[in-house]
């Protein structure tokens, strides 16, 4: 996959990623690990880009029983 300047909107880490989704450092690692969440590594730290996030949120999102 070829990244250009315009694909990636922002980079958040572990730890902002968890204060956004409301969740424990620990589960954010454990997406990581499991790979259901693409990340980057810059310099050994972990940072995933603000699309893939909206990427993951809606791919796991569950519509309402109509």
């Amino acid at each position: 996959m070829t990244i250009g300047l315009n694909t990636i909107k922002k980079l958040y880490s572990t730890e902002e990623l968890a204060d956004i989704l409301n969740v424990s450092k620990v589960t954010i690692y454990r997406l990581i690990e499991s790979r259901k969440i693409p990340f980057y590594k810059v310099k050994g730290s972990i940072r995933i880009a603000e699309n893939d996030i909206l990427s993951f949120l809606e791919q796991n999102r569950i519509e309402p029983i109509k």
